[in-house]
Protein backbone atom coordinates (compact mmCIF):
# COMPACT_ATOMS: atom_id res chain seq x y z
CA UNK A 1 0.00 0.00 0.00
CA UNK A 2 1.51 3.32 -1.05
CA UNK A 3 0.47 6.69 0.34
CA UNK A 4 1.77 10.07 -0.76
CA UNK A 5 2.14 12.27 2.29
CA UNK A 6 3.10 15.90 2.47
CA UNK A 7 2.73 16.79 6.16
CA UNK A 8 6.35 17.89 6.29
CA UNK A 9 5.86 20.08 3.22
CA UNK A 10 2.83 21.70 4.85
CA UNK A 11 4.78 22.21 8.09
CA UNK A 12 7.67 23.81 6.17
CA UNK A 13 5.20 26.02 4.28
CA UNK A 14 3.63 27.13 7.55
CA UNK A 15 7.08 27.94 8.91
CA UNK A 16 8.00 29.91 5.80
CA UNK A 17 4.86 32.03 6.07
CA UNK A 18 5.90 33.32 9.49
CA UNK A 19 7.77 36.60 9.39
CA UNK A 20 10.64 35.31 11.51
CA UNK A 21 11.31 32.53 9.00
CA UNK A 22 10.62 34.39 5.79
CA UNK A 23 14.21 33.97 4.55
CA UNK A 24 14.62 30.37 5.63
CA UNK A 25 15.95 27.57 3.49
CA UNK A 26 14.33 24.17 3.91
CA UNK A 27 16.38 21.27 2.62
CA UNK A 28 16.23 17.51 3.02
CA UNK A 29 18.76 16.24 5.52
CA UNK A 30 21.12 13.37 4.78
CA UNK A 31 18.66 10.87 6.29
CA UNK A 32 15.68 12.26 4.38
CA UNK A 33 13.60 10.26 1.97
CA UNK A 34 12.26 11.65 -1.31
CA UNK A 35 11.88 15.42 -0.90
CA UNK A 36 8.59 15.60 -2.83
CA UNK A 37 6.66 12.76 -1.21
CA UNK A 38 7.18 9.76 0.98
CA UNK A 39 6.14 6.19 0.38
CA UNK A 40 5.18 5.00 3.82
CA UNK A 41 6.97 1.80 4.67
CA UNK A 42 8.36 2.19 8.21
CA UNK A 43 5.32 3.30 10.19
CA UNK A 44 5.17 3.98 13.91
CA UNK A 45 4.17 0.83 15.71
CA UNK A 46 2.53 -2.15 14.13
CA UNK A 47 -0.86 -2.43 12.49
CA UNK A 48 -2.16 -3.79 15.80
CA UNK A 49 -0.92 -0.79 17.82
CA UNK A 50 -3.85 1.35 18.91
CA UNK A 51 -4.06 5.12 18.77
CA UNK A 52 -3.93 5.10 22.57
CA UNK A 53 -0.64 3.18 22.52
CA UNK A 54 0.88 5.57 19.95
CA UNK A 55 -0.41 8.56 21.93
CA UNK A 56 1.20 7.11 25.07
CA UNK A 57 4.55 6.99 23.22
CA UNK A 58 4.05 10.60 22.07
CA UNK A 59 3.31 11.71 25.62
CA UNK A 60 6.58 10.12 26.85
CA UNK A 61 8.50 12.54 24.62
CA UNK A 62 9.59 15.62 26.57
CA UNK A 63 11.35 18.87 25.81
CA UNK A 64 15.17 18.68 25.68
CA UNK A 65 15.23 14.98 24.74
CA UNK A 66 17.86 14.07 22.15
CA UNK A 67 17.11 12.53 18.76
CA UNK A 68 18.51 9.21 20.03
CA UNK A 69 16.23 9.23 23.07
CA UNK A 70 13.18 9.90 20.90
CA UNK A 71 14.20 7.22 18.40
CA UNK A 72 14.38 4.82 21.33
CA UNK A 73 10.65 5.43 21.80
CA UNK A 74 9.38 5.89 18.22
CA UNK A 75 12.07 4.28 16.08
CA UNK A 76 13.73 6.04 13.13
CA UNK A 77 11.85 8.99 11.60
CA UNK A 78 10.17 8.54 8.23
CA UNK A 79 11.23 12.02 7.08
CA UNK A 80 13.70 14.65 8.21
CA UNK A 81 14.34 18.20 7.04
CA UNK A 82 16.93 20.82 7.84
CA UNK A 83 15.70 24.40 8.25
CA UNK A 84 18.31 27.15 8.17
CA UNK A 85 17.26 30.66 9.17
CA UNK A 86 19.98 33.24 8.48
CA UNK A 87 21.74 34.12 11.74
CA UNK A 88 20.06 31.29 13.67
CA UNK A 89 21.12 27.79 14.71
CA UNK A 90 20.12 25.09 12.23
CA UNK A 91 16.86 23.31 13.08
CA UNK A 92 15.91 19.75 12.14
CA UNK A 93 12.32 18.59 11.70
CA UNK A 94 11.57 14.88 12.13
CA UNK A 95 8.27 13.30 11.07
CA UNK A 96 6.85 9.87 11.94
CA UNK A 97 3.80 8.47 10.11
CA UNK A 98 1.41 6.10 11.85
CA UNK A 99 -0.37 3.31 10.01
CA UNK A 100 -3.74 5.07 10.50
CA UNK A 101 -2.56 8.29 8.81
CA UNK A 102 -1.72 10.23 11.97
CA UNK A 103 1.65 11.95 12.28
CA UNK A 104 4.13 13.03 14.94
CA UNK A 105 6.27 16.09 14.14
CA UNK A 106 9.28 17.00 16.27
CA UNK A 107 11.65 19.95 15.95
CA UNK A 108 15.24 19.77 17.24
CA UNK A 109 17.90 22.42 17.68
CA UNK A 110 21.42 21.38 18.73
CA UNK A 111 20.13 17.78 19.05
CA UNK A 112 17.62 18.89 21.70
CA UNK A 113 13.83 18.75 21.28
CA UNK A 114 12.36 22.25 21.18
CA UNK A 115 8.79 21.53 20.01
CA UNK A 116 6.46 18.66 19.26
CA UNK A 117 3.08 18.29 17.58
CA UNK A 118 0.83 15.50 16.46
CA UNK A 119 -2.08 15.15 14.10
CA UNK A 120 -4.73 12.48 14.40
CA UNK A 121 -3.74 10.82 17.66
CA UNK A 122 -6.44 12.52 19.71
CA UNK A 123 -9.99 12.33 18.46
CA UNK A 124 -12.39 15.00 19.58
CA UNK A 125 -16.05 14.04 19.75
CA UNK A 126 -18.84 16.57 19.42
CA UNK A 127 -21.08 16.71 22.47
Amino acid sequence: MKLKLSALSLFALALSSCSFVSQSVVEPSEKSTNSESTTVSNLIGSASESLAETLAKYERITKSMTVSEVEGILGKADETRRVQIPGETETHIYVWYNSNGSTINLQFKNNSLISKSQLGLISFSAN
